[in-house]
C-alpha cells in the first residue's frame, strides 16, 4: 500500500482475507530505500497520490498489479484506477473470487489448481489471476508462468491482447 498516510492500508487489510493478504504501508518518500527490501515481493500493489517512479520501473522487471485510487494521469495503461473507495473495495474484495480454468488464489500462499492441491511458489500466476481479466505489462518473470502452466498440463495459457499478458482459459479438447 503506497500513499502518504496509513488511514487507507487499514482500510485495504480490512477489505482482503488475511490468509489472502500481508499488507503493508509505505509512504511514497521511503519507496526507494524500502522497496527492495520487501519480502516476498508484491504481486499487488495498491496506491495512491502521484505515481512513484520505482513502481514504473518494478512493473517492467516483475509481474505486479497496479491498482490505483484517484487520479493517476501517470499511471501504466495494464493499471486498474478507480475513481473512489467504493470502486477500490468492491475490486479487493473480488480478489479472492477470482477463478481462471480452475486456478484459484490458494491461502498464504500460491495457486490453488483445479484439482485442489496448491502450486508454490507461484507469484507470477498469483499476479495473473489477480490482474484477470485485464491482463499484465510484459516482463520476464511471466515466462515463469507460463512454463508452469504447461509443466502441469493446467487448461489454460498466456495470451497477449492490447499489448497486455493474461491468463486465457483452453477449450476442454483443444490441442496445445
Amino acid at each position: 500500500m503506497i500513499a502518504e498516510r496509513p488511514q487507507l492500508a487499514a482500510a485495504v487489510r480490512e477489505q482482503v482475507a488475511p490468509q489472502l493478504s500481508l499488507v503493508r504501508w509505505l509512504a511514497p518518500s521511503s519507496l526507494d530505500v524500502e522497496w527492495p527490501r520487501i519480502r516476498p515481493w508484491p504481486w499487488v500493489v495498491v496506491g495512491t497520490g502521484p505515481v512513484p517512479e520505482v513502481l514504473s520501473r518494478e512493473e517492467r522487471l516483475r509481474p505486479l498489479v497496479v491498482s490505483w485510487l484517484g487520479s493517476a494521469e501517470d499511471a501504466a495503461p495494464g493499471w486498474t484506477r478507480h475513481p473512489d473507495w467504493p470502486s477500490l473495495s468492491a475490486w479487493l474484495g473480488r480478489l479472492g473470487r477470482r477463478r481462471v480454468a480452475g486456478l484459484r488464489l490458494a491461502p498464504y500462499r500460491g495457486v490453488r489448481l483445479p484439482g485442489g492441491t496448491e502450486l508454490v511458489p507461484a507469484a507470477a500466476l498469483e499476479s495473473l489471476l489477480a490482474a484477470h481479466p485485464r491482463g499484465l505489462a510484459p516482463n520476464p518473470a511471466l515466462g515463469r508462468a507460463g512454463a508452469l502452466l504447461a509443466h502441469h498440463g493446467l487448461p489454460c495459457r498466456l495470451g497477449t491482447r492490447g499489448g497486455l499478458v493474461r491468463l486465457e482459459p483452453i477449450a476442454a479438447g483443444a490441442g496445445r
